[in-house]
């Protein structure tokens, strides 16, 4: 029955640690100023550990990586950085209209088209067998992938090179679907 004491009293408590919870990340965050009793130095402030370096943003931790070959890849245009831009390959079975906007940001990409359906889920660690192949014109949007090279998996043996996009690559850098025989 609504409104019976025990409703009323458990709405009570719910009510109160929502409160507390609420005043308990406020402090967290600094938008409640906590009042020090004591003149003794913080816990914190006694360990004064040397502060590490600014995190660096996500690009500028993959930045470019020394592959096997012992030529740099980096995230932009081809292969050493300059020249003209190189073409990726995005293995998918999603439909075609689905890149109309573009492709989404964290997509992985490879740099090797010739690959059958097998193959490329044996290599590239893809979790469905594709059946087209999206080529990408590559104009800086894509960095190596850590670990450059895909590692064995429960699929298969790996060792297809791996790229990814950290922001969305607009639908103008995308060429029309190759398709792929399925097995």
């Amino acid at each position: 029955m609504p409104g019976a004491p025990e409703d009323v009293e458990a709405a009570r408590r719910r009510r109160e640690w929502r409160r507390s919870r609420e005043r308990s990340v406020a402090k967290q965050r600094g938008a409640i100023a906590t009042r020090r009793t004591s003149t003794q130095p913080t816990r914190r402030a006694r360990r004064a550990r040397p502060r590490s370096p600014p995190r660096r943003s996500h690009d500028q931790r993959r930045a470019p990586v020394r592959s096997k070959l012992g030529t740099f890849v980096s995230g932009g245009g081809s292969i050493g950085g300059g020249g003209p831009p190189r073409i990726l390959y995005h293995h998918t079975n999603a439909a075609e209209g689905s890149f109309g906007r573009g492709v989404w940001a964290g997509s992985s990409v490879t740099d090797t088209a010739s690959l059958s359906a097998t193959e490329a889920v044996e290599q590239l660690g893809l979790k469905s067998v594709p059946d087209k192949i999206i080529p990408i014109v590559d104009r800086g949007h894509f960095v190596p992938n850590r670990p450059f090279v895909v590692q064995p998996h429960p699929l298969g043996p790996g060792g297809g090179f791996d790229f990814w996009n950290p922001r969305l690559v607009p639908s103008e850098d995308i060429l029309p679907a190759i398709p792929i025989a399925r097995p």
